[in-house]
């Protein structure tokens, strides 16, 4: 037996079992198990872990405590690669209405007023607590609006100088939907590295990694050396529907933050991608190579081309 963590851990040749070290305080995190249950149900159901099923999940839990189960266990309960949700996030896009979803394609508006009291609570915890990124917002005259990023600010709580009053209720939400279609590199050596290079790609991304590969000079400046081109071999072809949120609190000044969905097909060869999908991969593959055939960088080995 040792400890670690706040745990005690007992290990056996068939059992790991694990007890708070001190149970009063690991209660204020405690899992329900209804919802647990519900949850891996749905994932046992579908395959694969769902946005709205994480959301659903994350709805059914005490807002003051066990939210972090969702950056330690949720990934690994997901038979396909899971990025990290905000709970915060989740609490926000659980209380989204059917309408408010539904005109999301064309870009759906309404006030913060139109929150729910979690969402409300969610929204106050990404602003005021999580150390969020405002972005500050230019407006030229041809009524172009770029948001660009501003620093992290912290604001530590209500009343500030930034948002004297807290939120105002008539702060206007826009949400869009943006669907993609996208694979995952399920080459002979994905299985050996993190989960995360198995994340869904669009094709461009794609092209871009298969150059860095083929050119792994540039790649050590761009951090693409974790891949390798019999990385995508072998695909998986799917869906990703990606949820943008951003938030006017005045002119400008606003919060932005998005949820992404995905679902993934069977294991395929690459060369069996859709023509069209094929043809985007060649295109991004194409399009760094011109903006870098200028660039000279020391050559250090040379690997295969690219699987076309």
């Amino acid at each position: 037996m040792f400890q670690s963590n706040g745990l005690k851990v007992l290990e056996d040749d068939k059992w790991l079992l694990l007890n708070p070290t001190y149970p009063i305080f690991a209660r204020q995190s405690h899992v329900p198990r209804r919802a647990l249950g519900l949850y891996l149900k749905a994932v046992a159901k579908a395959g694969r872990s769902t946005l709205d099923d994480r959301a659903r999940y994350i709805a059914d839990l005490d807002p003051d405590g066990g939210d972090y189960v969702t950056d330690t266990y949720l990934p690994l309960l997901s038979p396909d690669p899971l990025s990290f949700d905000n709970p915060k996030y989740l609490r926000i896009y659980a209380g989204l209405t059917p309408s408010q979803r539904s005109n999301a394609r064309t870009g759906s508006r309404f006030a913060v007023g139109d929150f729910n009291q979690a969402q409300l609570r969610a929204l106050n915890g990404i602003v005021f607590d999580d150390n969020m990124t405002l972005s500050v917002k230019k407006i030229y005259p041809n009524g172009t609006v770029i948001a660009s990023a501003g620093s992290h600010a912290d604001l530590n709580g209500e009343p500030t100088e930034v948002l004297a009053d807290g939120i105002p209720h008539q702060a206007r939400v826009t949400l869009t939907l943006r669907e993609t279609a996208v694979a995952s590199p399920y080459g002979a050596s994905t299985d050996q590295k993190s989960s995360w290079m198995r994340s869904p790609l669009t094709a461009d991304n794609i092209g871009y990694i298969l150059f860095y590969c083929e050119h792994p000079e540039f790649g050590m400046y761009t951090g693409r050396t974790e891949f390798r081109a019999t990385d995508f071999e072998k695909m998986r072809l799917g869906n990703q529907r990606a949820w943008s949120v951003y938030i006017d609190y005045s002119l400008n000044l606003g919060t932005s933050f998005s949820l992404s969905d995905h679902a993934l097909g069977p294991i395929i060869p690459f060369d069996q991608l859709p023509p069209p999908f094929l043809a985007e991969i060649k295109a991004g593959h194409q399009r760094i190579a011109d903006q870098l055939k200028n660039v000279r960088v020391p050559t250090r080995t040379q690997n295969p081309p690219p699987p076309w």
